[in-house]
């Protein structure tokens, strides 16, 4: 009798062993950060793709053009996405700056309002 308690409990520690290493290796990730140098106007994700437009508005002087960037949660790696087109979101009086960003697959999309008293246009 004393065997079979003495294997019994073996196997329950080697089972709890077995059951803790597993959990420590495939258990869920913890949450991912993502830290930015300036204000997210705009967000936008699919899948491990998530793109994001930095505000030049509410920055040091240093910073002076808004930017998308796209960045893979899976890999880690940020990709500035936008050019002049997008530096210039922020400055209008009354435009909205990035106002629309979208992501499908490994495109990106985006639209720059921009205005003033008696305009305004978009841009894609």
């Amino acid at each position: 009798m004393d065997r079979r308690w003495t294997l019994l409990g073996i196997a329950l520690s080697s089972f709890a062993v077995l059951f803790l290493a597993s959990s420590a290796v495939g258990g869920a990730p913890g949450p991912l950060r993502k830290n930015t140098s300036s204000q997210i106007e705009a967000l936008a994700m699919n899948g491990s793709r998530v793109a994001y437009d930095l505000s030049a508005r509410f920055t040091s002087p240093r910073r002076r053009c808004n930017t998308v960037y796209v960045w893979n949660t899976a890999t880690q790696a940020t990709t500035a996405m936008s050019g002049k087109g997008t530096c210039n979101a922020d400055v209008t009086s009354t435009g909205a700056g990035v106002r629309e960003l979208k992501v499908a697959g490994l495109r990106v999309a985006w639209i720059v309002n921009q205005g003033g008293n008696s305009e305004s246009d978009d841009y894609l």
